[in-house]
């Protein structure tokens, strides 16, 4: 990989518009697919160094394991936790956008481990929506990262509906190629066509050979007639049924499944350690699989429901004969995160 020049001028690129885009010299949300985090780097460097005109400041959020390698100097890092939760983690990141008002650069680590904080596909798609409203609101110009074929359409469609460039990356031989998916910038003559990335440089790939080499290579299995890829909902959940169905008794197993029943109380009933302590003590990975059935969506489905499949539980858990005197619960839930997405849906201006 080839390091960036630091040219930050309007010839950055052998396509000029391209260039200019790529180093944040338009307003609106400029996102790179890559297959590792380490690709982003020099796009990202690229778009932090471009300091020119009236675009002079750049602010770097930083809240991934992965810390991007940016300039020093003109940066400034913003450091926030999304594991305190969706709404802390949006709320700290718009109240800095809006502190720093209109034409400042925001360059983003990459947002696909979200998912895991979050587990869930959903939420990393209403952050990067309700984001993107803000920064039009400022005239901002932001760069994000995902990885490729890691995330359900539930992130994918919302971030390729609202970002105003999609640009894909991938690796060939020694080289990264880049290949516009979505521009939505007017006199942009080079929609979809083949860049390479050489010394600072993005410049239009000429010849047919090494288009059909780099396209055909690349793994792309969102495009076209794309498969859908799984969230890590939906993941956990079959990895949760793969191991119920498994023959293994062994105490690595059961370890596995104690694991597993812990991480979906995260997901599904609670974050609160007193209250998820308690949840330990009657909740068996089967009573979580069924319950992952019921749920018509992703998140937490609420104190209230939850104390009332405790209760359940415990009940049943001292004297089975419940089992046979409570009538057969048939409940549906709707969890935290489709509540979420309802709010941004019908007020996309409301404050977190």
């Amino acid at each position: 990989m080839t390091k960036n020049t630091g040219r930050h001028d309007n010839t950055i690129a052998g396509d000029a518009a391209l260039g200019a885009l790529a180093a944040g010299k338009h307003a609106g949300s400029l996102v790179w697919q890559v297959d590792d985090l380490h690709d982003y780097e020099p796009f990202a460097c690229l778009f932090a160094g471009g300091v020119s005109g009236k675009r002079d400041k750049i602010v770097y959020f930083h809240f991934a394991d992965h810390e991007l390698p940016v300039p020093g100097a003109e940066t400034d890092v913003v450091t926030v936790n999304p594991q305190e939760g969706f709404e802390p983690f949006i709320d700290d990141i718009l109240g800095s956008i809006q502190e720093r008002g209109n034409n400042v650069k925001y360059l983003f680590d990459c947002i696909s481990p979200l998912a895991a904080d979050w587990y869930s596909d959903q939420m990393v798609g209403n952050f990067f929506a309700i984001v993107c409203g803000a920064l039009r609101a400022v005239n901002g110009a932001a760069c994000f990262a995902i990885l490729r074929n890691r995330h359900s359409q539930y992130a994918v469609d919302p971030i390729t509906e609202t970002a105003r460039a999609v640009l894909d990356v991938c690796h060939y031989g020694d080289n990264l190629y880049v290949q516009p998916l979505k521009l939505d910038f007017a006199g942009i003559a080079c929609k979809h066509r083949l860049h390479v990335w050489n010394n600072g440089l993005l410049s239009p790939v000429e010849d047919s050979h090494t288009s059909a080499a780099v396209l055909t290579s690349s793994r792309r299995d969102n495009l076209g007639l794309a498969r859908h890829h799984l969230g890590v909902w939906s993941q956990t959940f079959i990895e949760a049924e793969t191991l119920l169905q498994s023959a293994r008794n062994d105490a690595a197993h059961e370890a596995q499944k104690t694991d597993m029943r812990n991480r979906i109380l995260r997901m599904a009933l609670s974050r609160d350690e007193r209250f998820f302590r308690l949840l330990q003590q009657y909740f068996s990975l089967e009573d979580l699989v069924f319950l992952g059935t019921r749920m018509l969506g992703t998140g937490l489905i609420g104190g209230k429901a939850a104390d009332m499949l405790l209760a359940r539980a415990a009940l049943v858990r001292k004297n089975p004969e419940w089992n046979e005197i409570l009538e057969t619960h048939d409940s549906f839930f709707i969890p935290s995160d489709v509540f979420l997405s309802l709010i941004h849906i019908s007020e996309p201006t409301r404050p977190y």
